[in-house]
């Protein structure tokens, strides 16, 4: 997703993509577009460990674009059972995991 202007309209949204940004599992791989500049959480994610930015222009999108994404790819072609989609960290109770086991 996107963090932009409009998505730090929402104190859920942000909290959300916080859980995520700073998740220490190691089967999760984020890829997302963040506003080239902004102060407060636009800042905040920047300086993230294990954030990785990647600026694209118009010129090098293309050759950018293709090595993010085999990167992403190859990032996920771990073996292991797959990480825990959306909801609360693991132990923690979510939805689809109440119990938080």
């Amino acid at each position: 997703d996107e963090i932009g202007k409009m998505e730090l309209l929402s104190r859920d949204f942000i909290s959300r993509v916080q859980r995520l940004l700073e998740s220490t599992n190691p089967k999760l791989h984020v890829l997302g577009t963040v506003a080239v500049a902004g102060g407060g959480f636009i800042a905040q994610s920047k300086r993230l460990r294990g954030v990785e930015l990647v600026e694209i222009s118009q010129a090098d999108r293309d050759a950018k674009t293709d090595a993010v994404a085999a990167r992403f790819l190859a990032a996920g072609q771990d073996t292991g059972p797959p990480a825990p989609t959306g909801g609360a960290p693991p132990g923690r109770p979510s939805p689809a995991n109440p119990k938080g086991s």
